[in-house]
């Protein structure tokens, strides 16, 4: 099963987000801003991000900047309300873009990927 990082400042999201996924026996840590999800990065080998480009404390392409600096390879999924949104996450080169609200399956099914 997959290192997963979920990153929404919203917290009710984060939870919800790691109970589906501990639930199909992924092990999954959270963060409430790029800065947390850069950091735990930094500590943890992590296959895949799940996040929300509306990070409160940066930019999201400084994020995704970052992102790539020290993961390089790791999977990118972007999650958000807005369908601008996935036009402004090339940076990151999602594997994937998922519009909110989605479903547990459509979740599950990109971490399957």
């Amino acid at each position: 099963m997959a290192q997963i990082l979920v990153v929404d400042r919203t917290l009710s999201v984060r939870e919800s987000l790691a109970f589906v996924l501990e639930m199909e026996g992924h092990t999954v840590a959270q963060a409430a801003g790029g800065h947390a999800a850069l950091d735990a990065l930094a500590l943890t080998p992590t296959d895949l991000i799940v996040v929300d480009p509306q990070l409160r404390d940066m930019p999201f392409d400084t994020f995704c900047a970052a992102l790539r600096r020290l993961a390089p390879a790791v999977r990118v999924v972007v999650m958000s309300l807005s369908d601008a949104d996935s036009a402004a996450t090339g940076s990151c080169a999602p594997a994937a873009f998922l519009a909110k609200p989605f479903a547990a399956p459509q979740l599950l099914a990109v971490v399957a990927g």
